[in-house]
């Protein structure tokens, strides 16, 4: 009997470590996701600001 008991809170023990990576993983997913997410709307943010610098500069160069 005690083996059985053993042998069920070393595979509840397995699973649940094996449910908390999962989860761990998920959850790094889903931050480096919004991470992207942050840096393509800064990203577009920059390139349709009126202000700049690099536009100027690539319309200043063509008057050259």
């Amino acid at each position: 009997m005690t083996k059985i008991i053993v042998l069920v809170m070393l595979t509840v023990t397995v699973l649940l470590g094996y449910v908390a990576y999962i989860d761990s993983e998920k959850k790094k997913h889903r931050e480096m996701l919004k991470i992207i997410e942050d840096a393509n709307q800064s990203i577009h943010e920059a390139e349709n600001n009126p202000h700049n610098y690099s536009k100027h500069l690539t319309s200043w160069n063509r008057q050259m």
